[in-house]
């Protein structure tokens, strides 16, 4: 790692932590460097509010970056009025579902405005995917993409909705049968978060811990992952970690066959991200910690979900076909973090991407 990324991991931990400070001098050169490693991790909004506090602004960059943190903090207030909307939808139907990542882990965040958004994630069963999908068709006259093997998408007023069939999708048999039946207990329960003033049913604490974990670990063994969603994990480990259930999680990671890829990607909390070692679930080990080094190169490297290594930009055969070869290149690469389970997905994917394009031809 060299010692602008080192920089960039302090100032980073630095806007997690009201009470840790980073005095740094950095002339308009190297801010524009921090900034621009920041939008690759998709931190720009945490970056830009930190800046502007301590006043590293220089120069032109005044304008751009306010009019970027004013977008950020606009689209937040946007979606967490679409959730709140959706949620009196949903209780007035009495359809369950449970949300993850997103608005549920901003709530944790210093300043949740600062968090920079996505799609808004839920979780419901069959028979009420079903039902949703039919009030959604006939009622409102919204149409469900089906973009994967395990989502469909919708748009209310410009904010991105995708309901999953499953959170998490396993190759390995035995890790789909114990994952759904965790998600059964887990929509068993009322743990809820509050987003604006609206109470939003989200998993619980434990299980969340493994979730934000497998999430992460998905997309670095196809596609690559970005800072972000690690901060995300370290701010439910940090503010939750007296509500998780430790041995629980030592529990499900064992029967996922994910145990050491979730103590090398957490690693990455523990050393650069804030998170204690009595906050994080796992005990920590130099080997775990070496694996953590080239997990957090290929974050630099690869930049949010992969983007900075794309040269076909747009949807398409080709793009799918980048798509696949960087999936490979990735399990090739973290293979010894859970060799039967990114085997077992890599194959699945190709199987889905070659019936795609073969209905399509």
């Amino acid at each position: 790692m060299n010692n602008r990324q080192e920089k960039f991991l302090r100032l980073l931990q630095a806007t997690l932590y009201p009470e840790k400070t980073f005095h740094i001098e950095a002339d308009g050169a190297e801010v524009k460097e921090l900034m621009r490693m920041a939008k690759k991790q998709s931190v720009i909004g945490l970056f830009i509010d930190y800046m502007f506090e301590h006043d590293l602004i220089k120069g032109d960059l005044d304008m751009s970056l306010l009019s970027m943190l004013t977008l950020t903090k606009r689209e937040n207030l946007l979606i967490n009025k679409e959730i709140g909307d959706f949620i009196r939808l949903l209780n007035s139907e009495h359809i369950p579902a449970i949300f993850v990542k997103g608005q549920m882990i901003a709530s944790l965040y210093p300043n949740p405005a600062l968090r920079q958004p996505g799609d808004v994630d839920f979780y419901c069963v069959t028979k009420d995917r079903e039902r949703l999908t039919d009030i959604l068709n006939t009622t409102m006259n919204i149409e469900l993409k089906h973009s994967s093997t395990r989502h469909e998408e919708f748009n209310l007023n410009d904010v991105q909705f995708e309901m999953h069939s499953t959170l998490i999708d396993f190759a390995d048999k035995k890790h789909v049968a114990y994952w759904e039946e965790l998600m059964t207990e887990e929509m068993a329960k009322t743990y809820c978060v509050k987003v604006e003033n609206t109470c939003v049913p989200t998993l619980s604490p434990t299980v969340n811990a493994v979730y934000l974990f497998l999430h992460i670990f998905e997309h670095l063994v196809l596609s690559g992952i970005g800072l972000r969603q690690f901060c995300d994990w370290a701010m439910l480990l940090h503010h939750q970690h007296e509500e998780i259930d430790k041995a629980l999680v030592e529990k499900h990671l064992k029967a996922l066959g994910m145990t050491k890829a979730f103590k090398a990607c957490g690693s990455i909390l523990v050393n650069y991200l804030g998170v204690s070692e009595e906050e994080f679930p796992l005990p920590i080990s130099k080997m775990d910690q070496r694996r953590g080094e080239r997990i957090l190169k290929d974050i630099f490297r690869m930049g949010n979900f992969g983007k900075e290594k794309r040269k076909v930009k747009k949807g398409g055969l080709l793009h799918s076909l980048e798509t696949g070869w960087i999936a490979a290149m990735q399990s090739i690469k973290f293979f010894w973090l859970a060799p039967k389970e990114i085997m077992l997905i890599y194959l699945k994917k190709l199987n889905w991407f070659t019936k795609k394009y073969r209905a399509k031809g």
